[in-house]
């Protein structure tokens, strides 16, 4: 489904949050994209920071927990909200908001969900990330950095 701006479904069970994290390349100032490879247990897939927001959290702080916990990076310069989108898995409806957030770190402490990193520029991260939701989301947050 296209990203939407528009606010959660009032019919929605869960939200959750999909941040792209870039550091700008030294020398090029391109930017570079985290993705996260998931581990045999979730079929190695690449894909950005995702999580679930928790009862009481708002997806804002839902995306800063995610970034901590999977990446173990707190520094950040920027986190704007680029988009959003619904979709069903199962009988589930879920509300997915889009983050791009920038950093000037470069070294990732992984958890226990993730057994490897790249920082990549936007063409070969999309060619690597698996899910067509997580691509979008990269999409949108390469064109508002490609803006600002």
């Amino acid at each position: 489904m296209p990203l939407r701006t528009n606010e959660p479904m009032p019919n929605a069970t869960k939200q959750k949050v999909q941040v792209h994290l870039y550091r700008l390349e030294e020398g090029t100032g391109e930017p570079l994209f985290l993705i996260l490879r998931r581990t045999a247990a979730k079929n190695r897939i690449w894909q950005p920071v995702t999580g679930n927001v928790e009862e009481g959290e708002s997806p804002e702080e839902a995306a800063l927990r995610e970034l901590s916990e999977e990446t173990g990076i707190c520094e950040l310069c920027s986190c704007r909200r680029v988009g959003a989108f619904e979709f069903e898995k199962g009988n589930t409806r879920f509300y997915e908001t889009v983050f791009v957030a920038e950093t000037t770190k470069s070294d990732v402490t992984l958890c226990w969900e993730h057994e490897a990193h790249q920082w990549l520029p936007y063409e070969r991260a999309r060619e690597l990330i698996h899910y067509e939701s997580n691509k979008q989301g990269l999409d949108s947050a390469y064109r508002e950095v490609k803006q600002s």
